[in-house]
């Protein structure tokens, strides 16, 4: 929704007394302009919400501090929104004067010394520490369901969404916020700025919220991965000891076949080199001597006795 021509274009500066007011377009929301006082020491403060809304011909401005309460009743002169948030920031400028007066009766029994560390200390904390901060993203144009924009933190955790629906009988779009889970935390509103302002209001709880389911979601994913490598881990286990096992197996048969082999080996040995005749052998030579003895001694008999006949 474009802004007015006139009076604001992508960044407004006001001069006003000793700080300047700033107008600028939140970069994550075209609809919604935010109101900023920089004083002259160089502090900057979010001080009030300006939301658009287009009702047919004529654009509505909608005025909020920066907690979401509304300041002023609606307006389409965007000229007489600004005299009203100069006023305020009048206001705000002389409480905080007032403020200041007060604190600085209270540090003067602080040495030059302390106020530098406290000052680096705070600077050093807000460089390395990650400003999250609550992001509407709509959509070009709405899904089925009418979801049309989606409200996250700066990690880009979901925190809620809001969606759109036309009214037959009113003519008019509707709008209803959910929270993460898709549950309903608002009624249909035809206004899109009070939908959104239910966020911002309760934007401390809901990123805190967003950032625990995070660090959740992550303990949960760790979890989820140490079971699924447990049963990997055992399986190496037990397979270790089966591969240890089955090579002194191995090992064994080896040596026992050996062990086996030796003795004929020996027996063969030794036979190849023995040269003593075998029993069986000696027997047989022996019987046969015995034989030839007899022969010749029945010859020599049968000679004597042809001798003594003759």
């Amino acid at each position: 929704m474009p802004y007015p021509e006139t009076s604001l274009r992508s960044l407004l500066q006001r001069f006003v007394a000793d700080y300047v007011l700033v107008f600028r377009k939140n970069p994550s929301d075209s609809d919604h302009i935010l109101v900023n006082s920089v004083h002259s020491d160089g502090q900057s403060e979010q001080i009030g919400n300006i939301y658009l809304e287009n009702n047919g011909s004529e654009t509505l401005y909608y005025s909020t501090g920066k907690d979401g309460d509304e300041l002023f009743p609606a307006s389409a002169d965007f000229n007489s929104v600004e005299v009203r948030f100069e006023r305020y920031a009048k206001l705000l400028m002389t409480e905080r004067e007032f403020k200041n007066v007060n604190e600085q009766s209270e540090k003067n029994n602080l040495t030059n010394t302390n106020l530098n560390q406290m000052k680096n200390s705070n600077q050093n904390q807000a460089k390395e520490k990650k400003e999250n901060q609550l992001i509407f993203v709509e959509y070009q144009k709405p899904t089925k369901d009418g979801h049309l924009i989606t409200a996250t933190d700066s990690y880009h955790n979901s925190i809620g969404k809001i969606h759109r629906s036309y009214n037959e009988a009113s003519k008019k779009y509707e709008y209803v916020a959910y929270d993460h889970a898709g549950k309903a935390i608002s009624e249909k509103n035809e206004k899109l700025w009070e939908v959104k302002n239910l966020f911002a209001k309760n934007s401390k709880q809901l990123l805190e919220d967003a950032h625990q389911r995070r660090i959740e979601s992550k303990q949960n994913a760790k979890m989820i991965a140490d079971e699924k490598e447990k049963p990997v881990q055992q399986l190496k286990k037990e397979d270790e000891p089966k591969k240890e096992l089955e090579n002194p197996k191995q090992d064994k048969t080896e040596k026992e076949q050996q062990a086996v082999a030796a003795p004929k080996e020996a027996d063969e040995r030794i036979k190849e080199d023995d040269d003593t005749p075998d029993f069986d052998d000696a027997e047989d030579d022996w019987e046969d001597r015995e034989t030839e003895l007899r022969s010749i001694r029945e010859d020599e008999s049968d000679r004597e006795d042809r001798g003594l006949e003759r």
